[in-house]
């Protein structure tokens, strides 16, 4: 099967091209024309009809139309063009007159495709007979004088046909006019397809021809246009003499026939049957056989030549090769790498798409475009690397190419480009839009939608380029998409348009100001505060609650009214006692947030590794605008949002209007110096090393990297939320960050160096540092001097996201996590080795280790089994131990001194049997002191 050369300098425009090329063209090219095998199957079928012309001349309603049908872009025009050309070099061409091509578009108003035909033919019929008169021995036994009475009778028929003649009845007043002329139209009319064919016989002798072969080029554009195409060839060009081929949509021919149909029945009977009567699906169904049936005759099935795709060309053709070439000037040599789908995956590359699987789905849809938009595509980027042509300054000429379906999905391309800054909350707005955040987070194009498909592929990589330039967004994408998509199961869409007493994906979407260009870590402040409130409102439901990643804790010491003593435990205690100094206050206040209740004065403290990363993208972006002192200040801030009351449907405007709370690092509890330690310089020093420009051999940040790090982490959460038990704070916080940085360091692999992802351990990681430590020790080997290095090169994201510094302050200062990283990403800390150790060093655990975490209810977070609690009695002293462990997770809240009552009720709906208030109360200590 030859193969197809595609030279994309002259691909831009319309124009014929080579079935086979000759000598004194590129040598190893056999063929230009994308469609040579559509083009065979057209030349078999004209020379079938030349036949039908000789058998029997007086042969009628012969409907000899070739379609071709494509989808815009698809290389129509081309192709027929190519027709006209190579059909004219060969035998076929002495033995038919091909006539240009006629643009019914370009037909003006007043015209008619059948007067356009008739000129052609007079044109040629003229010039031969010039030619004729000129040169006497030269006789074809017709001369001009009868070939014109073919074409006066002919004529005479020609004011019958809609749009051509005037079919006013004033002169019909006349009986003599009457009788002289219009019974003479009349019958001309009449006799009109049965004069045109004569006409055709007659200027095919002269030519010294066996038939016309006429081209209509996307008639199916103008709906007026296509239908006056579609009707002359219905009632008039049915003859063998003349052989039609005729271009464009298949459905957009549907959509012209439909349209006439309708139009036949009129306004009154639609009206009055169809919608008063409700027998509108009766005419849908005649309709549709109508256009059926109509469509069959005059564009017969077996005519019918459809201009696949590249992409379903080879899906039935496997060994048919298509070759990409930036210039027609060069020798073709049919290298591998430049078959098309070699060079589609060096651009998906380009893009961060390295897994094969992944990238199928892409480059799959990528050969499925029109040709004409795979062209325009394919020149936008360097064939040989993949890269994005440098040559053009910005990405807009890539967003041009699908503007028409950007706009038809409401997405404002254009504030996307000009501020880079705002394409997550784009992107976000557009997938609730069409209720695919869940499905379509990682922009692949998937879906069976075009429209839809190529407003996901122009996001995704505009998303990518920019990723490229700015590590900003990475965060960004974390939290407005792949934190927002994973809260789906725990909110839900908006089920009605007033419904705002129940949470939903799109009130939190409002609610948070996501959607706004505020600060990263308030954003997710107030997404906090608005899951603590759903969380809150679904404290009735007897089922587990998802934490959606927040870890509750004890409200402030200063502002409780208990004694010292019983809130030696709380956050702003341990930071003054254990004397932290402002750094390690900074850090420690980092992840926190307070949660205010609308209906009571007291709030939730939380802690959350999402404000972290929500800390660490503002960071990146102050440190852009070289601002980072008074970012570091600023985000270390201790703030307050509030939380939104769905049980008591509380106004929502009176809840967005409340004021914030915010705290600043107490000056008082600042306690020891930060001993010198720079940590704006170590952070600064991390983010001037995010790899920009990859190494060779190096990958990009694809967004469906993105989003499945998100979802692994996400998930990996909700396993270690379910296991909370007794632990504290700082084994919680660093069980948090291992899940994330593991998250990372597997779907890195996975995606960009998965050769070695099969020696990972997929699983969600647990409160134990073993399965993290053995799969970052999977990735390191030994070079030949005995020094540890990086397996794969690929890893650089990784690598970079994993030396972190506002990650690292927050482990375990474990020895085998310690030595692991300090191999894994020892690229990103070589230069400041020195100053990395004592990162490494600082110990945070020491404070959050003696925070405790607010336990939620267990029957209403746990779900445990009644019966087993129900054997135990509270008056049993023994038992409390075990009654502890298993209410595990116990809201400690309810233990003022004023809650006896509340703690009796909630210990009776455990099953717990001969509860007084006495036993109530020791139990009460018991819990107080443990």
């Amino acid at each position: 099967m030859k193969p197809v050369t595609i030279f994309l300098d002259k691909s831009i425009h319309a124009q014929y091209y080579n079935v086979t090329l000759d000598e004194k063209q590129q040598t190893g090219a056999e063929s230009t024309l994308v469609h040579n095998t559509e083009f065979d199957k057209v030349k078999v079928l004209v020379e079938g009809f030349i036949p039908k012309s000789e058998e029997d001349e007086k042969k009628e309603n012969l409907h000899n139309t070739i379609t071709i049908l494509g989808t815009r872009g698809s290389g129509k025009t081309s192709f027929l063009l190519t027709i006209k050309n190579e059909l004219s070099k060969n035998e076929i061409g002495d033995k038919i007159e091909i006539l240009e091509i006629i643009d019914p578009t370009l037909i003006e108003e007043k015209g008619h495709v059948f007067l356009n035909v008739i000129a052609a033919i007079k044109d040629l019929i003229d010039k031969k007979l010039d030619k004729q008169e000129c040169n006497p021995e030269n006789q074809s036994g017709y001369n001009r004088k009868g070939w014109r009475a073919s074409l006066n009778k002919l004529a005479a028929g020609l004011p019958s046909i809609d749009g051509i003649g005037n079919n006013s009845l004033d002169s019909w007043q006349d009986a003599e006019f009457v009788m002289d002329n219009g019974l003479k139209a009349v019958h001309a009319s009449k006799e009109l397809a049965k004069n045109f064919n004569e006409f055709l016989r007659i200027s095919l002798k002269i030519l010294n021809k066996k038939a016309f072969l006429l081209m209509f080029d996307d008639i199916d554009v103008d709906a007026t246009k296509g239908w006056a195409v579609l009707e002359t060839i219905r009632k008039y060009f049915t003859g063998a003499r003349l052989i039609t081929i005729v271009s464009g949509d298949s459905q957009l021919y549907s959509t012209v026939v439909r349209q006439k149909k309708w139009q036949n029945f009129g306004q009154e009977i639609l009206k009055y049957e169809g919608k008063q009567l409700d027998k509108l699906s009766v005419f849908n169904s005649m309709i549709t056989e109508l256009e059926s049936q109509y469509l069959q005759k005059v564009l017969q099935p077996k005519n019918r030549i459809h201009l696949s795709t590249i992409g379903t060309c080879k899906r039935y053709n496997e060994e048919k090769k298509f070759y990409v070439y930036e210039k027609s000037d060069i020798t073709v040599d049919n290298n591998p790498k430049n078959e098309i789908e070699n060079v589609y995956e060096r651009i998906l590359k380009y893009f961060g798409i390295n897994s094969n699987y992944q990238a199928k789905a892409y480059s799959d849809y990528l050969l499925e475009l029109p040709l004409r938009t795979q062209v325009q595509f394919l020149n936008l980027f360097k064939l040989d690397t993949g890269e994005y042509n440098e040559d053009n300054t910005s990405i807009t000429p890539f967003t041009d190419i699908f503007l028409s379906d950007l706009y038809a999905k409401e997405i404002d391309i254009n504030t996307a480009i000009r501020s880079p800054k705002n394409i997550n909350r784009l992107i976000l707005n557009f997938l609730l839009r069409e209720k695919k955040l869940e499905e379509l987070y990682q922009l692949q194009p998937i879906t069976t939608e075009d429209t839809l498909n190529a407003s996901l592929l122009s996001l995704n990589f505009l998303l990518s380029y920019n990723i490229q330039k700015d590590p900003y967004l990475i965060f960004d994408y974390f939290l407005k998409i792949g934190y927002t998509r994973n809260l789906l199961p725990l909110l839900g869409y908006k089920n009605a348009v007033n419904d705002i007493l129940n949470p939903s994906i799109e009130d939190l979407c409002n609610t948070t100001v996501i959607f706004n260009d505020n600060v990263l870590k308030d954003v997710v402040g107030k997404i906090t505060a608005y899951i603590r409130g759903t969380i809150d409102g679904n404290r009735s439901k007897s089922e587990r609650v998802l934490q959606a990643g927040t870890i509750p804790l004890f409200g402030l010491a200063s502002t409780s009214k208990k004694s010292s003593k019983s809130t030696s435990d709380r956050i702003d205690s341990v930071l003054k006692n254990g004397k932290a100094n402002y750094i390690e206050q900074m850090l420690i206040y980092m992840p926190l947030s307070s949660n205010q209740y609308v209906y009571k004065q007291t709030s939730l403290l939380t802690y959350s590794p999402y404000l972290l990363l929500g800390t660490i993208g503002e960071l990146i972006r102050k440190h852009k605008l070289d601002d980072l002192k008074n970012g570091f200040t600023e985000l270390s801030q201790f703030r307050g949002y509030m939380m939104p009351d769905f049980v008591r449907g509380n106004n929502k405007e009176e809840i967005d209007n409340i004021e914030e709370e915010s705290q600043d690092l107490d000056s008082e509890q600042l306690g020891n110096s930060s001993n010198g330690f720079d940590f704006e310089s170590v952070f600064r020093n991390w983010v001037e090393k995010y790899p920009k420009k990859h190494k060779e051999n190096t990958s990009n940040i694809s967004v469906q990297l993105l989003g499945k790090i998100a979802t692994r982490f996400f998930y990996a959460l909700t396993n270690l939320e379910s296991k909370v038990g007794n632990k504290n704070l700082g084994e919680v916080f660093h069980a948090y960050i291992l899940a994330f940085m593991n998250a990372v360091l597997v779907e890195d692999c996975r995606e960009n160096a998965n050769e070695l992802a099969s020696q990972l351990n997929l699983n969600n990681t647990n409160y134990s540092d073993t399965l993290f430590i053995y799969n970052i020790n999977k990735l390191i080997t030994k070079d030949d001097d005995k020094k540890d290095i990086v397996k794969s090169e690929k890893l650089s994201f990784s690598q970079w996201l994993l030396s972190c510094p506002l990650l690292l302050v927050y482990l375990n200062k474990n020895d085998k996590i310690k030595k692991s990283i300090r191999v894994y990403c020892y690229d990103y800390l070589k230069n400041n080795n020195d100053t990395w150790e004592e990162l490494l060093n600082i110990d945070l655990r020491k404070f959050l280790d003696e925070i405790p975490i607010r336990k939620e209810s267990v029957e209403k977070v746990f779900n445990l089994d009644k019966n087993k609690i129900s054997t135990l009695s509270i008056d049993n002293i023994k038992n409390y131990g075990e009654i502890k462990d298993r209410l595990q997770s116990f809201d400690i809240s309810i233990l003022d001194s004023k809650s006896l009552d509340k703690l009796k009720d909630e210990l009776g709906k455990l099953g717990l049997k001969r509860i007084s208030f006495k036993s109530v109360e020791k139990f009460k200590n018991y819990l107080e002191n443990n």
